[in-house]
């Protein structure tokens, strides 16, 4: 069984009508406090974000994604990436002071974020360990 065709103002409309009820579905589920994991990576100069957030529901571990899209920021700091949590925190009604804690990479902006937000900030392992391997591994690079 095939659909008909609709208009381009129908798409839109249902597309923005889903669109609502998904965050408003996410907003009622969300909870007060949660942390937020997120990892950041540049493709062709641009610099993109994704921002997942998890927390605790009906005796389960929930991670829910709020948002993979590109830092239009110029710049990459802290204060940019704070500004971009701010800003995928509104439509779930939830603001930066309810984040308990961060889960990211080690770099120093990563560092900053939880600084400044006065949370506490859960390093990566794995990027602990490549870290560590590849000191490691430099006394070996004539070989390798």
């Amino acid at each position: 069984m095939s659909l008909g065709t609709i208009c381009d103002d129908t798409l839109v409309l249902y597309i923005v009508a889903t669109y609502t009820e998904v965050q408003r579905v996410i907003s009622d589920y969300f909870p007060a406090e949660f942390g937020i994991f997120f990892d950041g990576w540049t493709f062709k100069s641009e610099h993109y974000l994704a921002v997942f957030a998890a927390f605790g529901h009906d005796g389960k571990q929930e991670t829910v994604l709020l948002a993979m899209a590109p830092l239009l920021d110029k710049e990459h700091d802290a204060d940019a990436h704070i500004a971009f949590l701010k800003t995928i925190l509104k439509p779930v009604k939830r603001h930066v002071e309810c984040v308990r804690f961060l889960v990211g990479d080690n770099c120093s902006v990563t560092g900053s974020i939880a600084t400044k937000l006065r949370i506490p900030l859960v390093g990566c392992a794995s990027h602990r360990l490549n870290l560590a391997m590849n000191q490691y591994l430099e006394t070996y690079a004539y070989i390798l």
